[in-house]
């Protein structure tokens, strides 16, 4: 609360949701998303803003190549993820509806970098940070990553970013183990542990020296279920 006397978000702020999917027809988060307007008000199946994807009125699908970055076809359990981080962030807030995001006021831009049939596994993810970066997103977030070796190519992208502007921020991880995790632990990444309600580290949060912040996450043991936060419409709305 005292944080939303300081600030409740601006709609010149755009949050990229880069992630399995994003259900932007979300009654509690369709007010807030991000609208590309020479595609929204040009030809059908033109790219009128000659930025290389049509019609990408509300971003785009890498998995599936078009321009429809929801949910897909198979909203599995897995498949609520986008939405639920895009309900923390800038849920619609003050509208007697559902939950309050952090960013009220802040725009969000569904960027959707797995297939409908893999929402776990986000092979576009830095295809994703690319086209955020290139189509105005000034927070890139990033709940995704991998364990594996430092990639420069990687690294280029977040540089790439970095320099147009944009602040990326990257889970940590959930591996419950001391390793590097990317892209959180890239140069110019803002990299995100999990704390709980007590304000100590849950169960599964990866740890280094890289991370830099923590958030409420939730834990496992019963009665401590989480973020209440947005699901798919499909699966509840809430979750």
């Amino acid at each position: 609360f005292q944080a939303w006397d300081i600030s409740r978000g601006s709609p010149a702020i755009t949050i990229a949701i880069v992630d399995n999917g994003t259900d932007y027809r979300h009654p509690d988060l369709l007010g807030n998303i991000w609208i590309n307007e020479v595609e929204k008000n040009g030809v059908p199946g033109v790219d009128d803003d000659a930025n290389g994807y049509v019609d990408d009125i509300h971003g785009w699908d890498f998995g599936e190549s078009d321009n429809d970055p929801g949910i897909g076809t198979d909203p599995s359990v897995l498949a609520v993820h986008g939405t639920h981080t895009a309900g923390i962030a800038a849920a619609v807030t003050d509208n007697i509806t559902g939950i309050a995001g952090v960013g009220w006021n802040c725009k969000v831009m569904p960027i959707k970098v797995s297939t409908d049939d893999d929402a776990l596994r986000t092979p576009y993810g830095f295809e994703g940070i690319v086209y955020a970066a290139d189509n105005g997103a000034n927070i890139i977030s990033c709940s995704w990553g991998h364990g594996g070796e430092f990639s420069q190519y990687e690294q280029d992208i977040i540089q790439y970013a970095a320099n147009k502007g944009c602040l990326i921020v990257a889970a940590a991880g959930n591996i419950n183990l001391e390793l590097d995790f990317y892209p959180a632990g890239y140069v110019h990444v803002i990299a995100v542990a999990a704390v709980d309600e007590n304000d100590v580290k849950t169960s599964y949060s990866t740890f280094s020296q890289f991370i830099d912040i923590a958030a409420p996450g939730g834990d496992q043991p019963v009665g401590k279920p989480g973020i209440f936060s947005l699901f798919p419409m499909e699966r509840g709305g809430y979750g």
